[in-house]
C-alpha cells in the first residue's frame, strides 16, 4: 500500500488514525462491540484540568508580528563610506597619509598645501605631477624612492581594495530596520490576528454574527491575555508581555460587554480568505501588526513583501502567545493508540509525515486566496533609485 498517495485524499489527522488503528484493529471477531476512540490534537491549557484526559506532548509554536510601520532602508551613506576598512585600517592609513603629507613639506621648496593636495590627489586616483624643481636637490632622490612607495601602495594597492569592498557593500541587497524588534516595543500597536482554531470553527456560516466572533475569537483570546497578565516575578520581557495583556484586556469585547465601541478595539480577527481587506489594511503602514505563528509568519512574509509599492514588512524577533499542541485521549489503561503514536514520535516518523503533509497540503493561508506561489515583482521593480 502506498502511504504516500493516500495523503492526496485524507486529512493528516485521517491518515494517522488510518494508519494506528489498521494493525489495532486486525484479526478482531466475535465478542462484544469494541469502542473506539481516537486523540484528538489540541492546544493545552494552562489553567484548565484535563478532565480525566491523558495527552501525549507534540510540539511548542511560538508566534512572530509584522508590521511596515517605519520600516526604512538601513543604508547609511558615512558607514558605506567607512566600511571597507576597520578603525585599525584607517588608523594606520591617516598615519601614513600624515607622514608622507609632512615629509613632502619638509622637501618642498614652494607652497606646503600643494604637497598635501598632491598625497590627496595620488589616494584618489586623480593624475598629477609633482616637478622635480619644487624639491630640495639634496634630498630629491631619496624621496623619489618615499614618494614612489606612496604611488603603489597608496594608489594602486589601497585604491583598488577599498572601490572593491566598496562595490561589494553597495551591491548588497538592502537592509531595511525598525524602531521596533520585540513585542514590547508595540505595545501601543492595535493588532490583527487569525480566528482562533478549536472546536467552534465548525461554526463558521455563522461568522458574520457578533456572538460568534465573541465566543469563538474574543473568549479564548481573554483566556490567554488572563493567563499573561496574572505573572509574578523578574523577568523584564515576561513583565513587559503582563503591562500589553492588561491593556488588551480593557480593549476587547467579551460576553459580558459585546457591544464595545469599534474605535476602542484594539485587537481584530480576520480569516485567510479576507484577503484584500487584510492586505489594504497592513498596507497603510500604520501602528497595526499581524500576529500568527512562526510557521505561518515565515510563509506569509514573502508573500506580502511581493509588492511594486515598495512596501517592505519586518518581523519581530518574538512573539505574545505561545502554544503549546498535544495528542489528548482518553485516561485508560495500556491505551495502545498513545504508545503508539509517542513511539512514532520518538523514531522520527511522526515528523516525517508532518512534513511531507506541509509539502503537499499545505495550509490554506492568505496567499492561497490568490494563486501565489512565488514572486511575481521582479526585483528591479522594487529598487530605490
Amino acid at each position: 500500500m502506498n502511504l504516500h498517495r493516500i495523503t492526496n485524499l485524507a486529512t493528516f489527522e485521517e491518515f494517522l488514525a488510518g494508519w494506528l488503528l489498521n494493525t489495532g484493529c486486525t484479526n478482531i471477531s466475535g465478542g462484544p462491540p469494541i469502542k473506539r476512540t481516537f486523540p484528538l490534537l489540541s492546544e493545552a491549557s494552562l489553567i484548565r484540568p484535563t478532565m480525566g484526559m491523558t495527552f501525549t506532548f507534540e510540539s511548542i509554536k511560538t508566534s512572530r508580528l509584522i508590521s511596515c510601520h517605519q520600516v526604512r532602508p538601513g543604508h547609511d551613506t558615512l558607514k558605506v563610506l567607512l566600511n571597507p576598512f576597520d578603525l585599525l585600517g584607517w588608523i594606520l592609513f591617516m598615519t601614513s597619509f600624515t607622514v608622507i603629507s609632512a615629509l613632502l613639506c619638509l622637501i618642498s621648496v614652494k607652497d606646503h598645501v600643494s604637497s598635501i593636495i598632491f598625497t590627496g590627489r595620488v589616494c584618489i586616483e586623480i593624475p598629477t605631477v609633482i616637478e622635480g624643481s619644487r624639491l630640495k636637490k639634496r634630498y630629491s632622490t631619496s624621496f623619489t624612492m618615499v614618494i614612489l612607495i606612496w604611488l603603489l601602495i597608496a594608489g594602486t594597492v589601497l585604491t583598488n581594495w577599498y572601490k572593491t569592498a566598496f562595490t561589494m557593500d553597495m551591491i548588497l541587497p538592502t537592509r531595511y530596520s525598525a524602531p521596533w524588534n520585540s513585542i514590547s516595543d508595540v505595545a501601543d500597536f492595535n493588532f490583527i490576528l487569525p480566528v482562533f482554531e478549536g472546536p467552534l470553527s465548525a461554526f463558521a456560516n455563522n461568522r458574520t454574527t457578533k456572538t460568534w466572533y465573541v465566543t469563538t475569537f474574543y473568549q479564548p483570546l481573554e483566556t490567554k491575555l488572563t493567563i499573561l497578565s496574572s505573572y509574578y516575578g523578574d523577568s523584564i520581557r515576561l513583565n513587559a508581555y503582563k503591562k500589553l495583556a492588561l491593556a488588551l484586556m480593557q480593549s476587547i469585547p467579551t460576553i459580558r460587554y459585546p457591544d464595545m465601541d469599534k474605535s476602542v478595539i484594539r485587537v481584530t480577527p480576520v480569516l485567510y480568505e479576507d484577503l484584500d481587506t487584510f492586505v489594504g489594511n497592513m498596507s497603510k503602514c500604520v501602528k497595526l501588526g499581524y500576529l500568527d505563528s512562526d510557521e505561518n509568519i515565515d510563509t506569509i512574509l514573502p508573500f506580502m513583501n511581493d509588492n511594486k509599492n515598495r512596501v517592505v514588512f519586518l518581523k519581530t524577533e518574538d512573539g505574545f502567545f505561545p502554544k503549546t499542541w498535544s495528542w489528548f485521549g482518553v485516561k485508560v489503561r495500556e491505551n495502545y493508540v498513545l504508545n503508539k503514536l509517542i513511539v512514532m514520535q520518538s523514531s522520527g516518523i511522526y515528523k516525517h509525515w508532518v512534513d511531507w503533509f506541509k509539502l503537499v497540503r499545505p495550509k490554506r493561508l492568505f496567499h492561497h486566496f490568490k494563486g501565489w506561489k512565488s514572486p511575481r515583482v521582479e526585483r528591479v521593480a522594487k529598487l530605490d533609485f
